[in-house]
């Protein structure tokens, strides 16, 4: 049987970590999906109306992945030479 003792009592709240995600590391990540949806919009938006610069955006992006990864390749290869 529920007593007035047991309605009174609280819970204990989280812990420092957990309330400290939760009012500071989530908001600031749901602002940064936020951000991003945004952009993702309004280059969706240019790319329909010039498709060039979809086109371009694209090639760059393939590009800096291709240096990206060359460059890591290339580490690799010298720390194995060494």
């Amino acid at each position: 049987m529920v007593d007035r003792d047991y309605l009174i009592e609280k819970p204990p709240g989280p812990g420092p970590l957990k309330q400290y995600l939760d009012l500071t590391v989530l908001p600031l990540l749901i602002d940064a999906a936020g951000a991003v949806e945004a952009v993702a919009e309004r280059v969706a938006v240019q790319v329909r109306q010039r498709p060039i610069v979809g086109i371009g955006v694209a090639f760059g992006l393939g590009c800096g992945l291709a240096l990206l990864g060359e460059g890591e390749q290339s580490r690799e290869r010298r720390s194995v030479k060494a």
